[in-house]
């Protein structure tokens, strides 16, 4: 094989990685084509052998894909500690936190058993929240309705369900009966609306938490639905997060991770990154945190 192997790679080279890959165990397609599914393969196979898990395939990750797919025998999977010792001061602190033992819990367990964990809550808030922005009402654009606090989007709620939000978290029912104006709003409209009101309300951040609270276990529900399989406490977080903001993919993305084709699973979640169309950078950084959250267990999710 070629000395290095990347995103973007092509040929022959890429599809015996891919075969090799496949042999072992990872789910990948064997096209030739060095995309975001071979990506995530090949960090799972570095993660599972001790290597550090960059996703590219140098000389050492193919030596040793070469050794395992000819029948040799794999390297203990390095600690946290090791890999430091091994890579230096450079190690990204993010790989480093997915290799120790994460904040939420390794063991796998039936979905139905889980609630987003503390860890989790504080990694959707970060991804969600903006002070100064998110503590009032605001419009995000794309296809997103009128919005408070992490992601609290009223376009698809009704005002009788975003008035009892509202004074749940100690809004005042005047106050909570205007915000109710924003519901089914999106577009032009839900802009106009957030702009006319926005100084409204201006949400502490324990407000802006209780309001996530509120609304969190309605996306553990979707996740409770749709995933047939056991999962890790960071796994089932990082499905939380993604069932908050999914691009129309939960059902696909559920339908890879039940049949075990996480690779898949993955990429599917990687794809969503638009938002009326338009390609959102916030939504591809979202969507790497929640890979590798899921991956690696690392919450390294703040901004």
């Amino acid at each position: 094989m070629s000395a290095t192997l990347r995103r973007n790679s092509i040929g022959a080279d890429v599809k015996a990685m891919q075969e090799s890959l496949h042999g072992l165990g990872f789910t990948v397609g064997v096209d030739g084509v060095f995309g975001p599914g071979t990506e995530i393969a090949v960090k799972a196979f570095q993660r599972k052998n001790g290597l550090l898990p960059d996703g590219i395939a140098g000389p050492q990750t193919l030596g040793l894909l070469d050794k395992l797919a000819a029948g040799g025998t794999a390297i203990p999977l390095m600690n946290a500690n090791a890999l430091t010792q091994r890579f230096g001061g450079a190690l990204n602190s993010s790989i480093v936190g997915g290799l120790s033992a994460p904040a939420g819990g390794s063991a796998a367990q039936p979905v139905s058993h889980l609630h987003m964990s503390d860890s989790g809550l504080d990694f959707l808030y970060h991804l969600e929240a903006y002070r100064g922005v998110s503590n009032h009402l605001y419009w995000p654009k794309g296809a997103s309705g009128v919005t408070l606090g992490a992601g609290y989007d009223m376009r698809e709620r009704s005002s009788t369900e975003i008035e009892r939000d509202m004074l749940g978290i100690g809004l005042d029912a005047a106050t909570a009966k205007i915000v109710g104006g924003g519901a089914g709003l999106s577009g032009a409209e839900a802009k106009k609306f957030a702009s006319d009101n926005h100084k409204l309300v201006d949400l502490s951040e324990v407000q802006e938490r209780n309001l996530l609270k509120l609304i969190v276990p309605k996306y553990e529900n979707i996740v409770h639905s749709h995933i047939k399989v056991a999962q890790t406490q960071y796994q089932f977080d990082a499905l939380v997060s993604f069932a908050y903001n999914p691009g129309g993919r939960m059902s696909s993305t559920s339908a890879f991770i039940n049949k075990g084709e996480i690779a898949k699973a993955m990429a599917k979640i990687k794809e969503a990154v638009t938002s009326g169309g338009e390609v959102m950078d916030g939504l591809v950084k979202r969507r790497d945190k929640e890979v590798n959250l899921y991956l690696y267990g690392s919450y390294g999710g703040h901004r």
